[in-house]
């Protein structure tokens, strides 16, 4: 639809001559791409679309941003405008999801601000669980070394958190017997490990020697 014919022709035949083209004639020509349509609709509904925004932030920068964002992306929806239905109300509609969409990031954004106020060595803790998680798996790869017996004690003893005796009863020995076991295992795992790098040592030695 050429906006400008539509123009005339209500100027002609005497109807909307001061208001120009109707809104359903605007979405029609928005829909087909018709840029002056677009500029047209933009100039009459703008100001009212940001004073309606403006009641719900009190951020006038950020009405009027959401404001212009709501036009940009009525035009880039404008194939699946509906001129039987209100345009006004379809673009108040996406404006309305932006404020929306907006305010989540915002508070999603506080969030993750509080997070970091109160974990100022958020980055620190995640490469120190990265590299927690690689000192496991050459744990792993160590104790695959040992003989299936001090295997089991090791795991029932870390793992488990039973006590000597508990892990006697099950095996069936002394504790003192468990704690001469224990005390051979985590000797070769220091060794093993002393290989890897020596903050794992040090590592182990705090967590696994500690009994």
């Amino acid at each position: 639809m050429d906006i400008e014919k539509l123009s005339e022709n209500q100027h002609a035949e005497g109807v909307g001559c001061k208001a120009g083209p109707s809104e359903t004639a605007l979405a029609d020509a928005i829909r087909q791409g018709d840029t002056r349509a677009f500029q047209l609709f933009y100039d009459r509904f703008y100001l009212r679309l940001l004073v309606q925004l403006k009641l719900l932030s009190t951020d006038f920068q950020l009405a009027e941003d959401i404001c212009q964002d709501a036009f940009v992306r009525l035009w880039e929806k404008r194939e699946s405008i509906d001129p039987s239905k209100s345009l006004q109300a379809y673009l108040r509609k996406i404006a309305h999801h932006l404020f929306i969409d907006l305010k989540r990031k915002q508070q999603l954004q506080q969030v993750w601000n509080q997070e970091r106020a109160t974990e100022p060595c958020l980055e620190e803790t995640v490469l120190e669980n990265l590299y927690h998680k690689e000192l496991n798996d050459k744990l792993q790869e160590a104790l695959q070394l040992l003989p299936e017996e001090k295997q089991q004690i090791f795991r029932l003893s870390r793992e488990q958190q039973l006590s000597y005796k508990e892990i006697a009863q099950l095996e069936n020995t002394t504790p003192k017997a468990i704690e001469r076991h224990m005390a051979r295992t985590n000797a070769f795992l220091k060794r093993y490990l002393r290989e890897y790098t020596d903050l794992a040592y040090l590592f182990v030695v705090g967590l696994f020697l500690g009994k």
